[in-house]
């Protein structure tokens, strides 16, 4: 390459440090097309139920899960690196978001999506200062238990914190000792346990036994994936209609979770102007490591 090559070449370059799809879509074909489309599509059947659940989760209305599922694998289409990165809401966030919008400092100043949408303005500035400062290879320094046992941790907590709902209890009104939680379960919804004894069976069933049972027929492994990836779409679709059929809502006292809008949010900058960026700094910094 010539060196007035090299130099017409340099801004592009620069650019397409930014945009690196300015750099792959060159290569891009209708296979590639045709695969990513069947993929897009499995991924948006998968992300609707834990969108709305991770926001629940999180103490957000449901339809902010949905928001969030979105907006940033869009982006990360343009922006993103990596052909293996899971964009979106995850669990993880969602119980440590919570954690801050339940602090008694933050839950007094109310309005807990504007907190929500401020600490991932912050968690988004935090993450790229390290990445400007290239402190991505400290993660070489951790060793794999720490990082198994955090995962693990957090696991075990979305658990706990789950159980009340799955049992179709209400928030006990006393410490959790053992007296307490023996008072705490007498009072389990049996309709509500066997809905999520299904749930739970069904999902179960959409993993291992279900993929050996449709390998056993011969179906391309595209096919298979994509069956068995919408187990968790099914299950919300099933226990829907059952739930409005025999209408539960009211008959057996089955918490719903209600009308969730439709369309796209109202974008504004308002959050801004807010006064709760310094109380929230510390939660985003943690929740950004």
């Amino acid at each position: 390459m010539t060196l007035s090559q090299q130099v017409s070449r340099a801004p592009f370059s620069q650019f397409s440090r930014f945009l690196p799809i300015s750099v792959w879509m060159k290569c891009y074909t209708r296979e590639d097309l045709n695969g990513d489309m069947f993929a897009g599509i499995i991924t948006a059947i998968l992300l609707v139920p834990p969108g709305i659940a991770y926001a629940m989760m999180a103490g957000l209305p449901p339809q902010l899960g949905l928001y969030a599922s979105i907006l940033p694998p869009a982006i990360y289409a343009l922006l993103g690196t990596s052909r293996t990165l899971s964009v979106g809401p995850v669990s993880i966030a969602a119980i440590m978001i919570a954690s801050a919008l339940t602090a008694p400092e933050i839950n007094t100043l109310g309005n807990p999506a504007e907190s929500a949408v401020i600490l991932s303005a912050e968690c988004g500035l935090i993450l790229l200062m390290m990445a400007a400062l290239r402190m991505g290879g400290l993660v070489n320094f951790i060793s794999h238990p720490v990082l198994t046992g955090f995962t693990s941790g957090a696991s075990l907590l979305i658990i706990a914190s789950q159980i009340p709902k799955l049992l179709g209890l209400t928030k006990p009104q006393c410490n959790l000792d053992m007296v307490c939680y023996l008072n705490y379960f007498e009072v389990t919804n049996p309709v509500t346990l066997s809905l999520s004894l299904f749930a739970i069976l069904l999902l179960l069933f959409f993993g291992r036994p279900l993929i050996y049972i449709l390998n056993k027929t011969k179906l391309s492994a595209s096919l298979v994936t994509g069956i068995s990836k919408c187990g968790p779409l099914l299950t919300v679709t099933l226990t829907t209609f059952m739930v409005i059929y025999f209408n539960l809502a009211e008959n057996r006292n089955i918490e719903i979770v209600g009308a969730v809008p439709a369309g796209l949010p109202d974008l504004t900058l308002d959050f801004i102007n807010s006064s709760k960026w310094k109380i929230l700094l510390p939660y985003a910094g943690f929740i950004a490591l």
